[in-house]
């Protein structure tokens, strides 16, 4: 029976460029919401706190190299390709074409090297909880204000915004206000890391934002006042699983 060899990409990397064969599916334990317990004496039952966040989940990968060189060269290959670029990678895998994580390989190749092939060896990795839409990646243009954007998930998403304009005004997204003290050609707002930033420049001394906004679930609501002309929003959908 012939069994189609499963790829998955990290870092826009395929897998089987570097010779890197599944065995079976990757899987990723189930979010866990990060609460934080506190016992009161002489009261039955804990008391949890939660902050709205989730903790990084844990994926597995059971693989094996096929190529050229020994074994040894092999191995090291795979090695280079969990491990040649540090921090969080994009994983995208051939058995979900729409979603992406982001990962950090925690675990790669053993050093169980037989004499012509490298034995089964399993990577783990550690992923930030939210599960993202390929779809939260189209930038969505606004043209007039008062339009809406609605989320497909039930989940909130930290967009990236960008506003267009000459001149100071205010974009209100939900009714959340970021205020431009000064617009020339354009300012971007990425609300995950919150920053204001125009082609790499800091700009976060033109803006008085006292809260970024975010893409609630169902429909949002972007309006704008002032000398704002247009906006475009990378709406970075996504969801907890």
């Amino acid at each position: 029976m012939f069994l189609r060899k499963l790829a998955f990409w990290l870092d826009g990397k395929c897998s089987l460029d570097y010779g890197i064969i599944l065995q079976k599916e990757i899987t990723f334990d189930g979010a866990e919401p990060d609460y934080e317990a506190q016992h009161i004496p002489g009261r039955n039952g804990d008391l949890y706190f939660w902050d709205a966040s989730y903790k990084n989940v844990q994926g597995k990968a059971t693989c094996y190299v096929i190529g050229e060189g020994t074994a040894a060269e092999r191995r090291q290959k795979a090695i280079e390709f969990f491990f040649g670029t540090p921090g969080y990678l994009r994983l995208e895998l051939d058995n979900e074409p729409d979603t992406y994580r982001m990962v950090i390989p925690t675990k790669g190749p053993g050093t169980d090297i037989r004499v012509s092939s490298v034995a089964p060896f399993e990577v783990t990795f550690s992923a930030k909880p939210e599960i993202y839409l390929k779809s939260g990646e189209r930038t969505v243009t606004f043209a007039k204000s008062g339009a809406t954007l609605k989320n497909p998930t039930a989940f909130s998403s930290k967009p990236l915004i960008t506003v267009k304009g000459n001149s100071a005004g205010s974009l209100f997204v939900n009714g959340v206000e970021c205020r431009f003290l000064s617009l020339s050609g354009s300012c971007t707002l990425d609300c995950n890391t919150q920053e204001a930033y125009k082609n790499g420049e800091n700009k976060n001394n033109t803006v008085a934002i006292a809260e970024y906004p975010v893409l609630s679930a169902g429909s949002n609501a972007i309006t704008w006042t002032g000398g704002v002309q247009s906006v475009e929003i990378i709406p970075r959908w996504c969801f907890i699983a």
